[in-house]
């Protein structure tokens, strides 16, 4: 089956406003440099879904669900991959061209899901080290360390506390469905008695 290149799915990923997406579900409203609404994957009393249109990236301060533009069509329609790139593709009203898997006919290469996962767990703890109270000590050791916030944006610095799962688990694996493939990628380990997010900076 014909892939989409990774090129195009870059460029439709920065072409499209992630914050126009999700205002069609919800109601976001601009507080500080952020856009904030009612969290559409649970019962949200006080707003805590948090929208970045900088870095075109969501994430909730309550479930801890986070992503791009992709992850939020995956998670809040229960898309797949491809059919989220494609959506956005609807909405932007870009054609979407398509690359031969090569003469065998063979699918992109079975790692292609994981490598988006790492990205995933890596914009996730860029989030937390920058934006959130709980990164805010490892934010300003870093600072101390002589390194500026250009640097640690441009090599996607992250902070994850040590000792527990965090906000890893519920954005690698929402439905519960995805815990080996995750154990094996390294970014969480089976404990006595559960997966445990290993921490990295």
């Amino acid at each position: 089956m014909p892939q989409i290149p990774r090129e195009t799915i870059d460029q439709l990923r920065n072409q499209v406003d992630i914050a126009d997406v999700i205002s069609q579900d919800i109601q976001l409203k601009k507080q500080g440099k952020n856009l904030m609404g009612h969290c559409p994957f649970h019962e949200d009393a006080t707003p805590s879904f948090s929208v970045n249109e900088e870095k075109q990236y969501f994430y909730c301060f309550s479930c801890h669900r986070s992503g791009d533009v992709f992850s939020y069509l995956e998670q809040a329609h229960d898309l797949s991959f491809m059919e989220a790139v494609e959506q956005v593709a609807t909405t932007a009203g870009v054609d979407l061209p398509r690359e031969s898997n090569g003469p065998s006919g063979e699918s992109a290469s079975p790692n292609t899901p994981l490598y988006r996962l790492h990205e995933e767990a890596s914009r996730l703890y860029h989030h937390v080290l920058v934006n959130t109270v709980a990164g805010q000590p490892a934010l300003n050791y870093l600072t101390k360390r002589g390194l500026s916030r250009e640097l640690i944006d441009q090599f996607n610095l992250g902070f994850a506390r040590p000792g527990g799962r965090g906000p890893l688990g519920q954005v690698l694996h929402p439905k519960g469905d995805r815990l080996p493939a995750h154990a094996g990628l390294g970014l969480i380990y089976r404990g006595p008695n559960r997966a445990v997010a290993r921490p990295f900076l």
